[in-house]
């Protein structure tokens, strides 16, 4: 019976998807290739300490110009002496902002310097089929670059369809036109291939804010 539920839930996700050729007609697409130099830019690695000392990785955005970085809370083993590295490989000292009124966001700000390049954050919304972008750093590849598309939606997560592990949870993904669509918190348990995104909302916005 197990196995039947996960069967006809899987299969309802792949049939909620439509062609992204079709749900990005109306939209001003960037090609992979820019796509990919562009997220870098903003995209970090973040790497805590847990209370011995284990560390553990995940991604982050920056969504300011005070260096204020997004990520998912479960990637922060510590408050306190955050390591984060930017795609240039300079790296900041960062602590714990606040938690976010989703559990699954946190904010961290920086203790002295920050990164320079950053994206804001505005409500998006995306639909079946559109074509998805992100870079994180699963598996411990650094700064790799994921392709996908929105696969379904369910209850107040997004499901996109794409290339995943551990070390990019926090990662932002993007719509083809280079907005920010969510940020990934989870995988799949049985698809590993389907990721949860919590879609930017008043949630993540108040977590930048604060």
């Amino acid at each position: 019976m197990k196995k039947m539920i996960t069967f006809l839930s899987a299969s309802l996700l792949l049939t909620a998807s439509v062609s992204p050729s079709i749900a990005n007609q109306e939209k001003n697409c960037v090609n992979p290739k820019e796509a990919y130099q562009e997220i870098k830019k903003s995209t970090v690695l973040i790497v805590s300490l847990d209370e011995n000392d284990n560390p553990a990785i995940g991604t982050g955005l920056v969504v300011d110009k005070n260096g204020t970085v997004i990520t998912s809370t479960h990637v922060l083993q510590s408050k306190e002496n955050i390591a984060v590295l930017d795609s240039d490989g300079n790296d900041f000292t960062y602590k714990s902002k606040q938690f976010g009124s989703a559990e699954s966001v946190s904010a961290i700000i920086p203790v002295d310097k920050h990164p320079k390049n950053h994206v804001e954050l505005k409500r998006n919304s995306v639909e079946h089929g559109e074509t998805l972008y992100s870079v994180g750093h699963p598996l411990g590849t650094l700064f790799a670059f994921s392709v996908g598309f929105v696969s379904s939606k369910i209850d107040d997560a997004i499901v996109a369809s794409m290339v995943s592990g551990p070390g990019a949870s926090g990662s932002a993904v993007f719509d083809c036109e280079l907005k920010v669509v969510g940020f990934i918190y989870g995988l799949h348990r049985e698809q590993r291939s389907f990721l949860f995104l919590n879609p930017v909302g008043d949630a993540i916005i108040e977590a930048d804010k604060k």
